[in-house]
């Protein structure tokens, strides 16, 4: 038996007994670091309902302890890290935040031995593409969202947008970045909206904004739970995430603000980072998750 992180039902998250077993083309790691996001809220809060009760947790670094069949033998051993959202964690499959995970191995990339967990497990969030980054170049643009990966976005739109707007409330990047202020139900339009968000709310009047011809970079689990269609003619895509060193280059450049977007939690013999700190305040009467053990 080994524990995990799981919600048992809105805004009540439990320490909870399970067994490993694995699947073909999947293998067993022993976390060290766990990240649980705004999907991990999401979850745990009812905004994105779940077919059983999951494991939460967004993404993890650790070790790898089994391999399964059709799985490369030679990770056994290595320390990697898994892709955020990987096979649609935790909406669509267990997530990460047990003391053992089943990960699909298509899902996992080997950590370098220079790199430590923290760095790695932030990095996977700034992994974003630089395809989608320039999209941001020389245009209007609009940040919002609470979930890490709308940092890379916020930091390029600061440097090379020709303005950028951001809402404070849903998106506490932008009082780090000094990013001009806008309302969400307000009247203004976009070239580009950055949406890294799973409310619907949020994401359908963020959509609302786009002028013709925009285009929309959003949440991949919020693209999979459904949005509304904007009004305006609009190009809607997913935020695409790259391979670790891609992450790595951007942590340079965003290591001191992404800092201040984590906060640890220690338990499961399993350090979690909390890029969500609503979830630090979610009811639970398992002691196990509770203020003391808290970092």
């Amino acid at each position: 038996m080994y524990k995990r992180l799981e919600s048992i039902f809105c805004g009540y998250i439990r320490v909870s007994d399970a067994l490993p077993y694995m699947e073909r083309g999947e293998l067993l790691i022993r976390p060290s670091l766990a990240v649980l996001t705004e999907v991990d809220r999401a979850v745990a809060e009812c905004i994105a309902v779940c077919i059983d009760r999951l494991a939460l947790g967004s993404s993890a670094i650790g070790k790898v302890i089994d391999t399964g069949v059709g799985v490369d033998p030679t990770l056994e051993g290595k320390r990697v890290c898994v892709r955020p959202w990987c096979g649609l964690a935790p909406v669509e499959r267990d997530g990460f935040a047990q003391e053992v995970a089943r990960v699909p191995e298509e899902c996992v990339e080997a950590v370098p031995r220079e790199v430590s967990d923290v760095d790695a497990a932030i990095s996977m969030f700034l992994a974003v593409s630089e395809e989608q980054l320039e999209e941001i170049t020389a245009r209007e643009v609009l940040v919002i969202g609470r979930d890490p990966i709308i940092l890379p976005f916020a930091m390029r739109a600061k440097k090379l947008a020709s303005r950028v707007f951001s809402v404070p409330s849903e998106t506490p990047v932008a009082r780090h970045l000094g990013i001009e202020a806008t309302s969400i139900t307000g009247r203004r339009s976009f070239d580009v909206v950055v949406v890294a968000s799973l409310d619907p709310a949020v994401v359908n009047a963020s959509l609302s904004m786009c002028r013709d011809g925009c285009v929309a970079l959003v949440h991949p689990i919020a693209l999979h739970l459904g949005i509304a269609r904007p009004r305006a003619s609009c190009r809607i895509e997913a935020i695409e995430l790259e391979n670790l060193a891609r992450g790595l280059r951007m942590l340079r450049e965003a290591r001191p603000i992404a800092l201040k977007l984590f906060k640890f939690f220690r338990g499961l013999n399993t350090r979690a980072l909390y890029a969500s700190p609503a979830l630090l305040h979610l009811s639970s009467k398992d002691d196990r998750y509770s203020k003391r053990d808290r970092k």
